[in-house]
């Protein structure tokens, strides 16, 4: 019996809700700070003109851009998440981090195939899981 088995037999279903609702709101604001460092950095980098065009490009368009800024939870699939990591020029692994459904279980079907870097397509890569204080993992490595 795993850990987050044990756990889920010793909670009931409401005790259970809740458990999930706090960790999906501290996955979000987990996520919503990488995502608003990838910004800071894109925009930094390319300007804010560049960044319109690739998310144009991308066919994302405002309404989507803004769900899927809010929470992984709000993509629409797999490619669109990934299109969404293109345009911030981060690996899509990385910003998915906590990105599961029910934090008791494996991430969703489709998700655990996130990890080419977006500068290196078909490179898959893993980070460490301590993040530095700008919630960037320490360090990144290609996997042989």
């Amino acid at each position: 019996m795993t850990m987050s088995t044990e756990i889920g037999a010793l909670v009931s279903t409401a005790e259970r809700d809740r458990i999930s609702q706090v960790i999906h709101e501290a996955a979000d604001l987990a996520f919503r700070a990488r995502v608003q460092h990838a910004l800071a950095l894109r925009v930094g980098e390319h300007g804010l003109a560049d960044l319109c065009r690739s998310k144009n490009a991308a066919g994302i368009t405002l309404a989507r851009w803004d769900a899927l800024c809010a929470s992984t939870r709000n993509a629409a699939s797999p490619k669109e998440f990934m299109a969404f990591a293109r345009v911030l020029r981060v690996s899509p692994r990385w910003l998915a981090i906590g990105g599961g459904d029910d934090p008791f279980e494996a991430p969703p079907a489709g998700w655990e195939v996130f990890g080419s870097h977006a500068d290196q397509p078909g490179v898959q890569l893993e980070f460490s899981k301590r993040l530095d204080e700008g919630l960037m993992p320490k360090w990144e490595r290609a996997i042989a």
